[in-house]
């Protein structure tokens, strides 16, 4: 059965070890060894996952697969409440082990991150994907439509080339 969990400190290596699998495989033909080192550095360090949950106030949460005997991490997500102080949920990341990709894992969290928006009287679930990803297939599919497309500099000569794509939260 399929479950999430809010994943605090102490998850924080599951999380990095399953964005060290999901990465090169999500971005392997999209961008350079070297932009994916820099950016799982940038996002992916102890000490910013810690910024991103104590000062940017993002929530991490996991997918697992609990088989009776063993609790298996299959993914996570984070999300920011009130983005940019507007009535938005940004969902800031989404990644599953690829060895789950296409169970509808992806879609659980998704699920539970927009009922976590309605608790919270958000007005839309916000998202950034690179413009190259196959991703923006799997958004397109569950609702989410296109708004803008940014390029985002992150710093040592590297841009997020972004869709920023979005789905009214009904109520």
């Amino acid at each position: 059965m399929d479950s999430i969990i809010t994943a605090t400190q102490e998850y924080f290596p599951i999380i990095q070890n399953i964005a060290k699998e999901a990465w090169p495989v999500a971005f392997g033909n999209i961008l350079s060894q070297k932009q994916i080192n820099y950016m799982m550095e940038m996002m992916y360090s102890s000490d910013s996952l810690i910024n991103q949950t104590h000062n940017l106030s993002h929530t991490f949460i996991l997918s697992c697969l609990d088989s009776g005997s063993t609790l298996e991490y299959t993914g996570y997500a984070s999300y920011e409440l009130n983005h940019n102080n507007q009535r938005n949920l940004k969902l800031h990341k989404l990644y599953l082990l690829p060895s789950f990709k296409g169970r509808g894992i992806g879609k659980l969290l998704i699920s539970h991150i927009e009922v976590v928006a309605k608790q919270n009287n958000m007005d839309n679930v916000i998202l950034n994907v690179n413009r190259y990803n196959p991703s923006v297939g799997f958004y397109l599919n569950i609702g989410y439509s296109i708004m803008d497309s940014v390029d985002i500099d992150i710093g040592e000569g590297f841009l997020m080339e972004d869709y920023i794509m979005g789905k009214p939260i009904s109520y």
